[in-house]
């Protein structure tokens, strides 16, 4: 089976090419924010730049493990169920369950390793950029030198293969779950179920933003804002990832409550066409809608976060102050970037799959314009649950810090921020949807049946 992994990495590239560009990107993240923990380390940095540096890679790096972890294992999930007829056909013809685990296994360590390496160039840059910002805004001394070292390339490439390992276990269940025949089935009609480990891990991630909500109202010292900041801030990620969990329910349940609006805005067919999608590809379509769910929660409650403390600051010339501007500023822009990336990836992938379905359909009659109306409505229900949810996660990190900042739940706090994060969220995801679906049409119809 190991084999039989690498051939099959070797002969479908663009199958693995999605997975292999979240666990670069993730790696490139890590490893940037470990470097200025190992910076910060260094015998030769003041204990003020020491207690900076290791704070901002804390912080940061802390919630980018999450979100990274989460992408890598979605992306993982969504590779797997779009090959379920492929395995189901593997045991069907002998193969074991031990067998296929292995596969699917040994598929995703090979990945991570070839992508994990890719990621270091990167990350190494992309920390080198970090901290040359950090020494411009003044938060260190100018003679602060970047560092790369075991340290950083050990916790970051040894994260990343963990992540994998975990997330290709997980996966490997999933895809022998059940008999072959139950797996062809599920196959063709797009259906799947979640798994105990799965919804598991979200009531982890969702009692672990509940803690972290609890602790910025009643626990988090008012005369100490940081603390505030720092028991709050964690909450609107967590309850993020942990919500985008959930992704497949969450959008079944937009679906089946738009569906009667949309309805009486339009009976044609891509109206039709998309609600049914959304929800018969539930699991699939909830791969894309995790990172927009995530950079919609993340995003909204740090903005609002910062907006708050700026209202409320009664120092604006504390250095400390800038610094945890920055540093807020710094993981709104990893959340947006890393998520904006991800929703592109998982929508390339998720359309590219869908080409001999969309050559069906135009075979039996439907215009490229229609197909691409039919992708664009599901991606607007897709947005819809994306802000619905998201916004109630931000809610995590917005009321308890404007609760403990104002006495108030959302003091000082209007709409622009949330406009401005949907305003890019409706571009990311409906602009790639409507172009991926030209792309993925362009062309005979019959070329995709036949190749």
């Amino acid at each position: 089976m190991t084999a039989l992994a690498w051939r099959s990495l070797r002969t479908r590239p663009a199958a693995f090419l999605a997975t292999a560009l979240s666990v670069l990107l993730g790696t490139a993240v890590l490893l940037a924010f470990l470097t200025l923990l190992e910076t910060g380390l260094a015998d030769d940095v003041s204990a003020i730049d020491r207690e900076t540096l290791v704070t901002m890679a804390g912080v940061v790096g802390g919630w980018a493990v999450v979100i990274v972890v989460f992408s890598v294992a979605s992306m993982l999930g969504l590779g797997v169920r779009r090959r379920a007829e492929e395995f189901a056909l593997l045991r069907t013809l002998g193969s074991t369950r031990a067998q296929v685990r292995r596969l699917v296994l040994g598929e995703a360590v090979a990945l991570a390793v070839l992508a994990t390496a890719a990621g270091v160039v990167p990350g190494w840059l992309l920390g080198r950029g970090v901290l040359a910002l950090v020494r411009e805004a003044g938060m260190v001394a100018p003679d602060v030198g970047h560092r790369i070292g075991a340290l950083s390339l050990g916790s970051a490439l040894g994260a990343m293969l963990l992540s994998a390992v975990l997330a290709g276990l997980l996966a490997a269940r999933a895809a022998t779950r059940g008999s072959a025949q139950d797996g062809l089935t599920a196959s063709r009609g797009r259906r799947g179920r979640m798994g105990r480990w799965r919804i598991a891990g979200g009531l982890v991630l969702l009692a672990a933003g509940a803690n972290y909500s609890v602790l910025a109202l009643v626990v988090a010292d008012p005369d100490q804002p940081y603390e505030v900041m720092s028991m709050a801030g964690p909450a609107s990620v967590f309850w993020s990832v942990g919500l985008a969990v959930f992704a497949p329910v969450l959008l079944r349940v937009t679906a089946a409550v738009v569906a009667p609006v949309a309805r009486r805005l339009s009976s044609g067919a891509p109206v039709h066409l998309a609600l049914a999608h959304a929800r018969r590809r539930s699991h699939d379509l909830g791969g894309v809608l995790s990172p927009v769910l995530v950079l919609v929660g993340a995003g909204t409650g740090t903005l609002y976060l910062m907006q708050i403390e700026n209202l409320t600051a009664t120092r604006p010339d504390d250095v400390e102050a800038d610094a945890i501007e920055l540093l807020n500023y710094l993981v709104v822009g990893m959340i947006t970037v890393f998520a904006a990336i991800m929703v592109v990836n998982g929508t390339v992938a998720a359309i590219a799959d869908r080409r001999r379905e969309f050559a069906q359909q135009r075979l039996a009659g439907a215009t490229r314009s229609e197909l691409t109306a039919t992708v664009s409505i599901e991606a607007l229900v897709l947005l819809v649950a994306a802000l619905v949810f998201g916004g109630l996660a931000s809610l995590g990190t917005v009321v308890p810090f404007s609760v403990a900042k104002t006495d108030g739940w959302l003091s000082g706090s209007g709409p622009g921020w949330f406009l401005g994060v949907a305003a890019v969220a409706l571009v990311v995801t409906v602009g790639t949807a409507a172009l991926g679906t030209r792309r993925a049409t362009a062309g005979p119809a019959l070329r995709p049946q036949l190749g």
